[in-house]
C-alpha cells in the first residue's frame, strides 16, 4: 500500500496543472464539479498579511454550490478548505454524495476552495507557510463578499482556517476542525514538510 501511495503522489506531483485539472474533472466522483465548472479570480493579499504570494497575487479556484431554496439561502455560508496534499476535489463526495450518501449540496450556500500552491490553483507560496495559507483563505473569503461563514478545515487546512479565524473574526461565524494540524507537539514529532513551513 505504501508503494502505491508513493507512486500516486509522485506521479501527481509531476503533472502540470492543466493535465491534473483535466484528470480530476474526468473522475466519476467529480462529475458534479465538472458540471458546475471551476470558478476563477485573482486574489491579492491585503497589506499586513504574510507577503508570500509570488508577485503578490494568485489565481484563486473555487466551486460555488448554491442553496436549494430560500430557507437554505438564509443559512450561514459553508466554506470548505482541504488539507495537504489535497484540493477542492477532496470534498466531492461530502458535498455531492455517492451511492450511499446523498451529500450536503443545497442545504446552505457552499464554497469549496482550492488553496494556493495546491490542487489546480496556479500560483505558489514563496516561502510556503501556514500563516500565508491562512491569509490567502481569508483573502478569498473577503473577495467572494462573504461574512459570518462556517469555515471548515481538514488536516493542514484546519490550521489554515483556525489561523484565519483568529486573525479575521469579522469573517468567521463558526469554525469546524477535522483532524486538524496545529496542536502542540514535541520537536521530534514534526514531518519534514512541516519543519519547512
Amino acid at each position: 500500500m505504501a508503494v502505491v501511495v508513493l507512486v500516486l503522489v509522485s506521479s501527481c506531483s509531476s503533472l502540470d496543472k492543466d493535465t491534473l485539472e483535466a484528470r480530476l474533472l474526468s473522475l466519476p466522483k467529480n462529475a458534479a464539479i465538472a458540471e458546475r465548472g471551476l470558478q476563477r479570480g485573482t486574489i491579492r493579499l491585503p497589506a499586513g498579511a504574510a507577503d508570500a504570494l509570488t508577485a503578490g497575487e494568485a489565481l484563486a479556484v473555487w466551486v460555488e454550490v448554491p442553496p436549494a431554496d430560500a430557507a437554505a439561502a438564509a443559512r450561514r455560508p459553508l466554506v470548505l478548505v482541504h488539507g495537504t496534499p489535497g484540493s477542492l476535489f477532496t470534498w466531492s463526495e461530502l458535498v455531492f454524495g455517492n451511492g450511499d450518501f446523498e451529500g450536503i449540496a443545497g442545504r446552505a450556500p457552499i464554497y469549496l476552495l482550492d488553496v494556493v500552491g495546491h490542487g489546480v490553483t496556479r500560483g505558489e507560496l514563496e516561502p510556503a507557510s501556514f500563516q500565508a495559507c491562512a491569509d490567502w483563505v481569508a483573502a478569498v473569503i473577503r473577495a467572494l463578499g462573504l461574512t459570518d461563514v462556517a469555515l471548515v478545515g481538514h488536516s493542514y487546512g484546519g490550521e489554515f482556517v483556525w489561523r484565519a479565524a483568529l486573525d479575521h473574526p469579522d469573517l468567521i461565524g463558526r469554525l469546524v476542525l477535522m483532524d486538524s494540524a496545529g496542536y502542540r507537539r514535541a520537536d521530534d514529532q514534526w514531518l519534514p514538510e512541516e519543519e519547512a513551513m
